[in-house]
This record gives C-alpha cells, sequence and structure tokens, in this order.
C-alpha cells in the first residue's frame, strides 16, 4: 500500500509522467480487425481496430486481467486530479 501511496502523490503533483506501460492479457472475446492499407503494415506490426467488451454487470467476467501495472493502476484509481493529465 505504501508503494500505491507513493505513486498516488507522484500522480497528483504538478507535472506528473505515467513512463511504464500497463500490460493486459486478454481472453478471447477481444477482437482486432487490421485496417486494409497496405502502407499502415509493416513486417512486425499492423495498424487496426482492438475492440474490447465490457461486461455491464459484475456477474460476468471482465474479458481483460491485468498482467504487469496493477499498482500503478490501483494510484491511478486512487488519484485526486485537478484538471485532466494530459
Amino acid at each position: 500500500m505504501a508503494h500505491i501511496e507513493e505513486i498516488r502523490c507522484y500522480l497528483e503533483s504538478p507535472s506528473p509522467m505515467l513512463p511504464n506501460g500497463i500490460i493486459v492479457a486478454f481472453d478471447s472475446r477481444v477482437k482486432f480487425q487490421p485496417m486494409a492499407a497496405a502502407n499502415l503494415q509493416t513486417s512486425y506490426s499492423r495498424m487496426g481496430m482492438l475492440t474490447i467488451p465490457v461486461p455491464r454487470t459484475t456477474d460476468i467476467p471482465k474479458p481483460g486481467c491485468i498482467v504487469d501495472g496493477q499498482q500503478r493502476v490501483a494510484a491511478i484509481r486512487d488519484a485526486q486530479f485537478r484538471d485532466s493529465p494530459s
């Protein structure tokens, strides 16, 4: 909890940055639709649309699980922002 509090305090500071990504593992309900344009594709990447269905009830499991970044997400959840971070 102390580490989450430290992150939260930093996020509430005047010029915070969140330099590390959040890694999420998705189940098969999440779909990726690649864009058709060939110029948006390389040998190692494709641009497209990720569709993540979010259940409206708590009795259906969410389609993703945070693999890395749980403490950062908890700190963001608890932070009190005066302005939206940019």
